[in-house]
């Protein structure tokens, strides 16, 4: 029995793995972009559509600025999945305890179980994802200048005109524990993101009474993610922020709810890019259970062969 769940386990580990890869290197770009126009720091902190900050960040930077942080991406996501679908799976079968299926609440648990460790080891990957998209290189004063030729120039990592480290050692080093867990309350939130997105999933998978087949998966998939977007979109706007090293609330032209037009202009404001987030996240989400149903299959085949 602990055999067939450490089997199951590692792969649907694999599984979640490769899809997650394989969306990231499709819509990387996008991610990339749309994180910017979320976030909205300097020197991209005006209102704009995401294809036209898209071409502007190619003009003024070149198209490598839009892969920036790529390996920290794959590698957070293949792990972050990887250990999410194995953890899930583990938590589900305990759950079973011998029956075939599992309540969608039972459901609903496992899912947040399994996202509340993968959160608490990859948050650091993702702290540092998300200041490389956003960093840029500003000269400091006292660095090379005409009346000193000779002295090298000095320049540090920014983002919104604040110093930011962009690598793990730097991070643990200088901002310790807080810096590991930069929006660990605002990511703890969004558990809920998976776990709407899953139950939908696998209730739309139960529906079917067989395998998906990737082109239903893919579908399936966007459609999922959708609810999922839709429900956690201003804890993932706060959690950018403070994962950049900005402040938590973008500047939305009120310092305190005072009338009901000022709620408006801060909900407004965490909701700002939604749009943008809701298509890449539903091809990121297509892509990835695509994927994920075909290595299902794969391991359905040689576990047949198996026995």
């Amino acid at each position: 029995q602990r055999s067939q769940v450490a089997q199951a386990a590692i792969g649907e580990a694999i599984a979640g793995a490769a899809g997650s890869i394989s969306s990231i290197l499709a819509l990387y770009p996008l991610d990339t972009t749309r994180t910017i126009l979320q976030v909205r720091a300097p020197p991209y902190d005006k209102p704009t559509t995401i294809l036209k900050l898209l071409f502007e960040i190619i003009k003024n930077e070149g198209w490598l600025r839009l892969y920036r942080g790529l390996p920290s991406a794959l590698f957070g996501s293949s792990l972050s999945w990887a250990l999410y679908f194995a953890w899930h799976e583990v938590f589900k079968r305990w759950m079973a305890r011998g029956r075939k299926k599992i309540t969608a609440a039972e459901e609903m648990l496992a899912a947040t179980l399994a996202g509340i460790l993968t959160t608490l080891v990859v948050n650091p990957i993702w702290v540092i994802n998300t200041r490389l998209k956003l960093a840029y290189r500003r000269r400091l004063a006292g660095g090379a200048s005409p009346a000193n030729k000779g002295a090298a120039e000095k320049e540090e990592v920014a983002v919104g005109g604040k110093r930011v480290n962009i690598n793990f050692m730097d991070l643990i080093r200088r901002e310790g524990l807080v810096g590991w867990m930069s929006g660990i309350v605002p990511s703890i939130v969004l558990l809920i993101n998976p776990g709407i997105q899953l139950a939908v999933y696998a209730r739309l998978r139960s529906l079917l009474r067989r395998p998906p087949r990737p082109n239903e998966a893919f579908l399936m998939g966007a459609v999922s993610k959708f609810f999922a977007v839709l429900l956690t979109y201003p804890a993932h706007t706060v959690r950018l922020r403070m994962q950049s090293g900005l402040s938590s609330f973008p500047d939305m032209g009120a310092a305190h709810v005072g009338s009901i037009a000022d709620t408006i202009d801060i909900i407004r404001g965490l909701y700002a890019g939604v749009e943008n987030k809701m298509a890449t996240s539903m091809l990121h989400s297509a892509i990835m259970f695509y994927v994920v149903e075909l290595f299902r299959k794969i391991n359905r085949s040689v576990a047949k062969k198996a026995r």
